[in-house]
């Protein structure tokens, strides 16, 4: 959608691969974190 607002149809592949590593690293960081506190006891 946002590639098709800018003007840049089919940009969308190019987009997904560039916040692609981001949102893995988040969920990485999220699901570490998780379970760090169920150790933890938190």
């Amino acid at each position: 959608m946002v590639a098709a607002a800018i003007g840049r149809l089919g940009g969308e592949g190019e987009a997904m691969r560039l916040v692609e590593p981001i949102v893995g690293a988040t969920l990485v960081i999220i699901v570490a974190g998780v379970l760090v506190g169920r150790v933890v006891g938190v």
